[in-house]
């Protein structure tokens, strides 16, 4: 099988003549080893028709070795079986026009839905975890604990270094006081 696609060999033309055709792909390409990694075989439940699958980066050559494979089971098959003598290829395999795999929009979906579960568990174990102060009722009621006064919402406050920078860019205490003078 490996041969027709990698060496050139004879063909029956519809005249019944014979025709000399070059091989199509390298034995690199397709050889042996790479033929079981390819082709998987799959059939229906209570069904003597089965199907030829062949998997790879060029449409082409999995077209054409799937073609080759169900020839030669075609003419090996009485050697295999003596019961089944007479197969028939229901339909020879065409390239597919868009990649089989891998499918972009799904992988993203499942991408997407994926991170939304991760980003709702971050942020359930997060709640889970603050051990903040929520309200005052907390305090009072949950913990018994008197309420001796609340501390307003400070901010982000300045380091040091930036205040004493800020306070040395700007005017220095003499030069406010001379401005009063002059008044």
């Amino acid at each position: 099988m490996v041969d027709d696609l990698t060496e050139k060999h004879t063909e029956k033309q519809s005249d019944g003549t014979k025709k000399t055709v070059p091989a199509k792909y390298t034995k690199s390409e397709v050889n042996a080893n790479n033929l079981s990694d390819m082709i998987s075989i799959s059939n229906q439940q209570n069904s003597q028709v089965f199907s030829v699958n062949v998997k790879t980066e060029d449409p082409d050559l999995s077209k054409d070795v799937a073609n080759e494979v169900a020839k030669v089971f075609q003419k090996k098959v009485g050697n295999i079986m003596s019961s089944a003598s007479d197969v028939s290829i229901v339909s020879k395999a065409v390239a597919n026009s868009k990649p089989v795999s891998p499918k972009v929009p799904l992988i993203t979906l499942i991408s997407f839905f994926v991170g939304l579960l991760f980003g709702f568990a971050w942020a359930w174990v997060r709640d889970l975890t603050d051990r903040t102060v929520k309200s005052i009722s907390f305090l009072t009621d949950d913990l018994g604990l008197t309420n001796l006064g609340v501390v307003g919402y400070i901010g982000k406050m300045r380091s040091i270094d930036e205040a004493i920078s800020r306070q040395n860019n700007g005017k220095t205490s003499e030069q406010r006081s001379d401005r009063n003078r002059r008044i």
